[in-house]
């Protein structure tokens, strides 16, 4: 009788741990589940602010007198009929304002003021490498983005409007980086 009832509360114990053991893992799992649901709901919400935020930075830059001085000057094949200011004092307005903005955002890796002639050619890009050096890059250098899905999609966009275009490979004279 002994042994039945040692085996008995043996059975019971074991059960009672397994069902403890179960029931602390379901909780775990449950808590574990709830995290890694705040987590992404805190990565989307960052990630959507991050966006918004470069949106917003997009907005600024084009609306600099630099942006519009270049494009009458552009438009007039000339200086700007505006005020007269050579296209090249434009340039470096822009490249200045447009630097200075690169420098104080170390998550920019490269920003372009993309032409509507010459295939596309940038007007201007200033590029921020992994150790935070930022530099204009020479007229020489400049390229035709005017084939990208990115700057085709743009065209299509209404004045203030801003488009957030799936991340692509960087890619600079042909080469991917």
């Amino acid at each position: 009788v002994l042994l039945i009832a040692a085996l008995v509360f043996a059975a019971y114990a074991w059960a009672s741990a397994s069902w403890l053991l179960v029931h602390e893992t379901t909780q775990i799992i449950a808590r574990s589940a709830r995290a890694i649901t705040q987590m992404q709901t805190d990565d989307h919400a960052l990630l959507q602010a991050r966006i918004v935020a470069g949106q917003d930075s997009v907005r600024f830059l084009a609306q600099t007198p630099p942006v519009a001085g270049l494009a009458r000057a552009l438009t007039h094949h000339g200086p700007d009929p505006q005020d007269g200011t050579p296209l090249a004092t434009w340039q470096a307005r822009l490249a200045q304002i447009t630097s200075a903005f690169v420098r104080s955002n170390p998550n920019i890796f490269s920003i372009r003021l993309i032409g509507l002639s010459d295939g596309g050619r940038e007007l201007l890009r200033v590029d921020q490498d992994a150790a935070g050096e930022v530099r204009v890059v020479a007229a020489d250098q400049l390229e035709r983005q005017g084939d990208r899905p990115y700057v085709q999609k743009a065209l299509r966009l209404g004045p203030g409007q801003v488009d957030v275009s799936p991340i692509e490979l960087h890619q600079a004279l042909g080469q991917i980086e």
